[in-house]
C-alpha cells in the first residue's frame, strides 16, 4: 500500500524537530471540493460507533448522510492497551459522500474537529471508495494520509494546490 502524508512546512532538524505547521483550512477545502468529491463516495468518523449516531455530530443533525457499510482502517491514534498495534484495526460505520455532504463538513473549519469539541468530535476523518480507505484526516495534528491513489489520483491530488506537491511525504 503506497501511503503519503500531507504535512505543512515539516521541519525534520533542529531543536524544536519534528515540528510543522497547521493545516490552512483553504488547503482543506480546496482537497476537499478539488479531489474527494470525485474520488471518494463514502467517509467515517471515528466518534460514530454506530450508524444510527451521525445526527448527533453537528454538521449531520438535519441531514444524516445514508450508512452503507462497515469498513475497517488503521487509525492514526492507536489505544495503549492495544497488544498488536501493527495490526490494530478500527471498524466504522462508512456514510455516503458527495458534493451536499461536503458542503456539510466544511461549516466546521479542520482545525475544529476533534475529540474535545461536543459539536464535532472527531479526531479522526477517513474517507473511503469502494470500501478502500483513501484518506486519513487527523485534524489536531494537522495531517492528512493518502493511501492507495492511482496515477491518475495522484495527478489530480497535486493540481489541486501548489502548496500539495511541496509538503507531500512518503509515510511507508
Amino acid at each position: 500500500m503506497n501511503k503519503e502524508l500531507l504535512i505543512i512546512n515539516l521541519k525534520e532538524s533542529g531543536s524544536n524537530a519534528p515540528s510543522w505547521d497547521f493545516m490552512p483550512n483553504d488547503l482543506w477545502e480546496y482537497i476537499v471540493r478539488n479531489f474527494l468529491i470525485d474520488t471518494c463516495d463514502s467517509f467515517s468518523l471515528d466518534c460514530v460507533t454506530g450508524k444510527g449516531e451521525i445526527g448527533a455530530v453537528s454538521p449531520f443533525s438535519d441531514y444524516q448522510p445514508q450508512y452503507l457499510s462497515q469498513n475497517k482502517y488503521s487509525p492514526f491514534s492507536i489505544p495503549s492497551h492495544v497488544k498488536d498495534p501493527k495490526n490494530y484495526l478500527l471498524e466504522q460505520p462508512a456514510f455516503e459522500f458527495n458534493g451536499y455532504v461536503a458542503n456539510l463538513m466544511l461549516q466546521v473549519e479542520f482545525g475544529c474537529w476533534c475529540v474535545s469539541n461536543e459539536d464535532t468530535p472527531a479526531d479522526e476523518l477517513v474517507f473511503w471508495q469502494g470500501g478502500q480507505e483513501k484518506v486519513l484526516a487527523v485534524p489536531y495534528e494537522g495531517m492528512i494520509f493518502f493511501s492507495n491513489l492511482t496515477a491518475d489520483e495522484r495527478a489530480n491530488l497535486l493540481s489541486v494546490d501548489q502548496r500539495i506537491k511541496a509538503n507531500l511525504h512518503n509515510a511507508a
